[in-house]
């Protein structure tokens, strides 16, 4: 039995601390979508760049509205 998932649904907000970012690249490409790229350290005991954890990649692409530049 499957439930149906509007399209609605799904992520609605994320939080990232400043501070743990690294990397971070504003994309604005001729063909495409204006995007931010860079890596974040987890908020969570062994995060941060002193700890063990290693950093996550992501990607926030602006589909919709673009991000005025």
């Amino acid at each position: 039995m499957s439930a149906h998932v509007p399209l609605h649904a799904g992520l609605q907000g994320f939080d990232f601390p400043l501070v743990y970012i690294r990397k971070d690249t504003l994309n604005q490409p001729i063909f495409g979508c204006n995007n931010l790229s860079g890596e974040v350290w987890a908020a969570e005991e062994g995060g941060g760049p002193a700890g063990s954890l290693p950093p996550h990649k992501f990607v926030i692409y602006f589909k919709i509205g673009g991000i005025g530049t």
